[in-house]
Parts: structure tokens; sequence; C-alpha cells
């Protein structure tokens, strides 16, 4: 599939916190013949993004668009943007820094699951690890994360 560009306004849902989107305009189902989520990829006013297309539930997708995101592409709610959007066909593999995989491979049960979690949950795991001041709460979270991911919770964030 060639990319798709297209003019959106950000939607900032009332009472649903902070987060935001821009509907995509374009029949993805038709296009992939998937009706859940779709890894995407392209650029929201020239800023770069990987993320993925989900469902509204009648068949429309739309894309979340993070803070980091916004402020890089100096837009916000109600701002119209810019929006170049492609399928992204490509693994997305997350680079694991090697206290974690150590940790990880001592608990076979524990990689397994962190194998099969979806990369963005991998990442939130991994910035949570990785955003440790000193060594010790670093250690600590590795092992809390490994708790975490035998127990199937999901990091709150």
């Amino acid at each position: 599939m060639s990319p798709i560009c297209f003019e959106a306004t950000i939607i900032r849902p009332e009472g649903t916190g902070t987060w935001c989107y821009v509907d995509i305009p374009v029949d993805l189902v038709a296009l992939t013949g998937v009706k859940g989520r779709i890894n995407v990829k392209g650029a929201i006013n020239e800023q770069t993004y990987a993320n993925v297309a989900l469902p509204h539930g009648d068949g429309r997708h739309y894309l979340v668009v993070n803070r980091a995101l916004r402020e890089a592409a100096g837009a916000g709610p109600g701002s119209s943007v810019s929006v170049e959007l492609e399928v992204d066909t490509a693994p997305r593999a997350v680079e694991i820094p090697d206290d974690v995989r150590d940790a990880l491979a001592a608990e076979p049960a524990a990689s397994d699951a962190f194998t099969r979690m979806a990369s963005s949950h991998q990442k939130h795991y991994l910035q949570w690890i990785a955003e440790a001041k000193t060594a010790p709460t670093r250690e600590r979270r590795i092992r809390g994360a490994i708790e975490r991911v035998l127990a199937g919770q999901r990091l709150k964030g």
C-alpha cells in the first residue's frame, strides 16, 4: 500500500483525560482486510511516527497522537494537521538491555510472556526500568517487571 495523505483535525474527547486522536478518512478495512488494530507509520506535520490505527468499532479507524508527537508537530487539540500514513508490515523489534535480558533468561516463563507482549507494552516496561536514577532502583524495577509480567499485568501509565 502506498502512503495515504490527508488533512485532519486533532480531537480531544471530552472528559477522558488528555489523550488526542485523528480520524483516518480512508477505509483501512477495505485496503487491508483487517478490522482490528493495524500497525502504521508515517508523519504528522512532517514529524515521523510508528503507531497503531485503532478501530472505532464501526469500520472506521483512528490514530492516537501522543503529547510528544503533538508538541513536535506544533499542534494541539483542534489543530489541523497534515497526515501521511501507510501500513507498517515490518516487525516491531524492541532492543532489550543486557541486564533485563539476563533477568528474563533466568525466568523462562517471564521471558515467554514478555516475548508475546505487544512491542508497545515491552517498550513501556523498558522505559520504566530505564528511568531509574540509581542501580538499586533499576534492579528493583527489573525484579518488579518480571513479577508483573508473570502475573499478566501491564504497567499503568
